[in-house]
Order: C-alpha cells, then sequence, then structure tokens
C-alpha cells in the first residue's frame, strides 16, 4: 500500500476517532498561552499548572516526543512537517485524546494549553469541536526580538511532553543534560540559532494578527502581556487574568 496513503489514512482515523466527545456538554476553562518562540510559554505553562493543578497539554510536544521515539506518529509527523493542515489535524487529535483522559483519572479541574492552535483552520478544527462548549482564554506573551534570540541560544527543553520543563542560562540542570524534575534527557531544538532562529520569529510576527482575527471571530478576545519581564511578575500578571475571567470580571 502507498506510503503516504497509508499516513493520510493514520491522520483521519486520529481525528475521527475523537468525534464523539465533541458533542459532550463541558464547562472546564481552557487557558491556552501563545507567543512567539522564546517568549517563556513553556515555563508560564508549567507553573501555571503547578500553581491551579490544572491538566498541561502541549499538542506540539506530544508529537515532537513520538518523533523522538521513532514511532509511527512521530514518523507522520516528519513526512507532513511543511503540511500545516495535517500538522493542525494531528495536534488537534493528540489534545482531543488528553482531554478525554484515561478512564478512573481524576477530573481534570481546567486545561492549559502550550501554544496550540494559531492557525486559522487550527482555531476553527479546535472551535468546532474539542473548545466548542469550553470556556476558552487566549492569553499571548509578548517579547521584543533581541530578547527572544538571546534566550533561545541558551535554553535547553525536556523532552517529555506531560513535564515541558524550559532550561535557560540560569538554570545548572541544562549541564547535566537531563530535566531536574522528571529526570527525562533535554534538547535544544536544531533551529535555536542564530541563523534560523530569526525567521522564526518573522513567521509568528507576520501571522499574530490574523491569529488575534480568527479568535475574534468566535467572540475571543486574545489578552496581551509583557513576557519580557522575570517570570513570577509575567506569572502573576496570567494568574490575574485567568481568576478576573473565571469569575466573569
Amino acid at each position: 500500500m502507498n506510503k503516504q496513503f497509508v499516513h493520510f489514512r493514520a491522520v483521519l482515523y486520529l481525528v475521527g476517532a475523537f468525534g464523539l466527545f465533541a458533542s459532550a456538554a463541558f464547562t472546564e476553562l481552557v487557558v491556552v498561552i501563545v507567543g512567539p518562540p522564546g517568549s517563556g510559554k513553556g515555563t508560564q505553562t508549567t507553573m501555571l499548572r503547578d500553581k491551579l493543578d490544572w491538566l498541561l497539554i502541549s499538542p506540539s510536544g506530544i508529537l515532537r516526543e513520538e518523533k523522538l521515539k521513532n514511532t509511527d506518529l512521530g514518523q507522520i509527523r516528519t513526512d507532513y512537517r511543511y503540511n500545516q493542515d495535517i500538522k493542525d489535524r494531528m495536534k488537534l487529535a493528540a489534545l482531543t485524546d488528553k482531554m478525554a483522559q484515561e478512564p478512573g483519572m481524576k477530573p481534570a479541574k481546567g486545561f492549559i494549553v502550550d501554544s496550540w492552535p494559531k492557525s486559522p483552520n487550527g482555531i476553527r478544527f479546535a472551535m468546532g469541536s474539542v473548545f466548542r462548549e469550553r470556556d476558552i482564554l487566549v492569553v499571548e506573551l509578548t517579547v521584543d526580538d533581541n530578547t527572544l534570540i538571546a534566550r533561545a541560544l541558551k535554553r535547553k527543553l525536556c523532552t517529555k511532553a506531560s513535564c515541558g520543563l524550559s532550561y535557560g542560562e540560569h538554570y545548572t540542570e541544562k549541564d547535566k543534560g537531563y530535566c531536574d524534575f522528571c529526570q527525562s534527557p533535554l534538547w535544544q531544538r536544531p533551529k535555536d540559532n542564530p541563523t534560523d532562529f530569526p525567521n522564526r520569529i518573522d513567521k509568528y510576527r507576520k501571522n499574530v494578527e490574523v491569529m488575534k482575527r480568527k479568535y475574534k471571530d468566535y467572540g475571543i478576545d486574545v489578552q496581551s502581556i509583557d513576557g519580557s519581564r522575570n517570570k513570577n511578575e509575567v506569572h502573576e500578571d496570567i494568574l490575574k487574568i485567568v481568576n478576573k475571567h473565571a469569575a466573569g470580571i
């Protein structure tokens, strides 16, 4: 059987297999943290998870972890890395699967989603299914280009999607090569270099207003905060936004 056909069937199965959850009634709050690469999304989503005891989901991290494990799903991610539509469908499937949770698990109080959806189709996919009956809050971290580049060249990331810790210049754990929290290996993204990283920033800048307009189509105003400050200050501001939203203020 044609390899490409097999991959398309696998992706479509992943998305279709969880369709039954779309019609269920949910009231949980979902906080989506977006921002340019290096803006601190991994750090802030992890801090928010630890503070609120909510379920943290990184669709990109899940697929990246599968790639590092050389699984079939990881191979699909590699083969279709330039196809945004397929990538969004795979991320939707990963998100829906995690939100459904395992039988017998303690019900999530809320959800924190790291950096997805951002594309118009991704937003449309999520709002038409897994986000449809949930309360959605989107927070954008804004950081200037020079700070983003300086952070990216010094950071290493935990390879475990459910952990999500990011290690910067002020952490000593990165020199050990393993995450201090879960002991998984650390890695540095190949594109976190002086040549490629500015292109990643430019790509985000070109698409961010389109993302905001698409969320606005669904009645969602993206809340922006300064992510260049101390991580604890940023965390406190995110908490204020979450608490105000939850209180209906």
